[in-house]
């Protein structure tokens, strides 16, 4: 046999070999992929019966390698009771290009009809359906602030008919998120705002959630609108009660439009608000003093700039109480109001000595007090009227209280029980004007003004005082200027 007659031969071996084993390969790749979506399978389940979900199954998951889409359908823990974890529907689309960048990019995440329970324990361990996650230990040195070596991010994310079940020590919440997108949301593009809009109900309550936000940021932007429904307060009585507020009920709907700055590195914020909320049959109570009230409501603009542990706040709008009546229940006092209103502007330092200035005006219909015999038994007013402007009150060490302007008028006062149970004084109506007035009530006492003014009809008194059993002005006037009073404190 010649070389030539060989050659030919081991040539056609070995393309046999190659296609056998291309061949080969093909099969194994195949076997591959039509397993992979029964090995993703018993792998979900096995993990979770790893973490006490014993009956967890899934009904089917199917996997596609080369446009990287995963499904996994009816999944469940198989748990009846409230430690649940269920999913009925989740669609995932990855990007492979994407990785040849060093980021993972979700294309397309659905995750619809799925329930999920999440709670904390006595421990701080939180719970998901069964799964546990053991808190940070208290002693342990914090770690080096953390890079990802690659970007993540999620073109469109969507979320339908997905329950939340949260309980922890201060707040429980069943939160069902009806429908909710969030779209182009990437590390490497973190500068460009995220659009998001969800739909969902807070125990019961249907609240709306609507804007854009840059959350990658060193300086991350929320711009939001909100609106809620029939909220019920003793959602947070639990939370309200680390604050010493207990007794907390009613409802509450607010509107609200927010453009919030947040700089991490600073700790400070900056934030714009606009809106309206308004409280109904709403009821608390502080200590010894307990309120209710038919309805609170509120419009106007709230705007929040500095650190975040001191924050300045100032507000534009009115607020108006309706039915409303406050007791102090140790000392048998209760005020009370069939509407009250204010509208004006306030300024408020959470500084170490928090500072109040107000401008605005305040009015009142048919308002009244009733006391214990010894102070007071009873007082009304059926029409008052306040006007404010630069009204300044600091507290601190030495509290101060200082005026430019302010001006007051009341009619049909009555008061009852005054210095025994017949003392009584009557007033048709009365005026007060004051401008510089500032008053100091520290360790020593000052009081001055520039000018004071008061005029008076138709007042009467009553055996106020035993030496004056009756008293009577149809008209008077009172003006005071450039007034000083200084008390020392005595040593």
């Amino acid at each position: 046999m010649t070389a030539e007659n060989v050659k030919p031969k081991r040539r056609r071996i070995t393309r046999r070999r190659v296609l056998f084993a291309l061949a080969a390969l093909l099969a194994v790749g195949i076997v591959t992929i039509l397993l992979l979506p029964f090995a993703i399978r018993e792998g979900i389940e096995m993990t979770l019966r790893k973490q006490g979900h014993d009956n967890a199954h899934v009904d089917e998951v199917r996997f596609n390698p080369f446009t990287a889409t995963l499904t996994v359908r009816g999944l469940t823990g198989g748990e009846q009771d409230e430690a649940f974890l269920d999913a009925g529907h989740v669609h995932v689309v990855l990007d492979w290009f994407a990785l040849l960048q060093r980021n993972v990019l979700i294309k397309t995440v659905v995750v619809e009809d799925t329930s999920v329970h999440v709670r904390q324990d006595d421990t701080g361990a939180w719970h998901v359906g069964k799964i546990v996650i053991a808190p940070t230990a208290a002693d342990s040195t914090p770690s080096e602030p953390f890079e990802m070596p690659f970007g993540l991010g999620a073109d469109a994310v969507a979320f339908r008919n997905v329950r939340l079940l949260f309980d922890q020590k201060l707040i429980h919440a069943d939160v069902v998120v009806q429908d909710g997108t969030l779209s182009e949301l990437r590390t490497w593009t973190a500068e460009n705002p995220a659009p998001f809009d969800i739909a969902l109900t807070v125990n019961g309550s249907a609240l709306r959630l609507s804007g854009h936000t840059t959350p990658f940021e060193e300086t991350a932007v929320l711009n939001l609108n909100l609106v809620l429904e029939q909220f019920p307060l003793d959602s947070a009585a639990a939370l309200a009660a680390e604050s010493g507020v207990t007794g907390l009920g009613g409802t509450v709907d607010a509107e609200f439009e927010a453009e919030v700055t947040l700089q991490f590195a600073a700790e400070s914020i900056d934030a714009d608000i606009s809106g309206q909320f308004a409280l109904a049959a709403i009821t608390a109570a502080y200590d010894a003093y307990h309120g209710a009230g038919e309805s609170i409501r509120w419009d106007g603009k709230i705007g929040v700039a500095g650190t975040f542990d001191a924050p300045a706040i100032q507000t534009d709008g009115g607020v108006t109480v309706a039915d409303v009546r406050v007791e102090d229940q140790d000392q048998g006092i209760a005020f009370g109001g069939d509407e009250a209103s204010w509208r004006g502007t306030a300024e408020i330092s959470m500084a170490d000595a928090p500072e109040l200035k107000l401008s605005g005006e305040l009015n009142g219909t048919a308002i009244s007090v009733d006391g214990p015999v010894e102070l007071l038994e009873q007082a009304a007013v059926e029409q008052l009227k306040v006007v404010v402007d630069g009204i300044e009150f600091i507290a601190g060490d030495k509290p101060h209280l200082s005026a430019e302007t302010f001006r007051g008028t009341l009619s049909g006062l009555s008061a009852n029980g005054l210095s025994g149970s017949t003392g009584q004084i009557t007033l048709a109506s009365g005026e007060i004007e004051s401008t510089n007035l500032s008053a100091d009530l520290g360790d020593e006492t000052k009081i001055t003004a520039e000018s004071v003014r008061g005029q008076i009809q138709s007042l009467a008194t009553t055996e106020i005082d035993p030496e004056i059993p009756q008293a009577s002005v149809a008209e008077g006037e009172l003006t005071l200027t450039e007034l000083r009073l200084e008390s020392s404190k005595s040593t």
